[in-house]
């Protein structure tokens, strides 16, 4: 399991602004980096935090479904 505040998958969309760059560049360095990790040592769950609101991904593999993959809830 991995836990961490940026979530890889958001419920919001970012608002324009200064911190618009911060996010995308966040996201792009996330799926870059960690969800290859994810998928390769089979972390069946990922708490992602920093938004104040409840979401559950289905188990995702390289972002597809995949009963096997990691469940992002945040």
């Amino acid at each position: 399991m991995a836990i961490y505040h940026t979530p890889l998958y958001t419920t919001l969309k970012s608002k324009k602004g200064s911190n618009e760059l911060f996010m995308q560049e966040t996201w792009e360095q996330g799926f870059k980096n960690w969800i290859p990790i994810f998928d390769k040592h089979k972390f069946l769950v990922s708490f992602e935090n920093h938004e104040h609101n409840f979401k559950r991904t289905k188990p995702l593999i390289n972002n597809t479904y995949n009963e096997c993959g990691t469940t992002y809830l945040g």
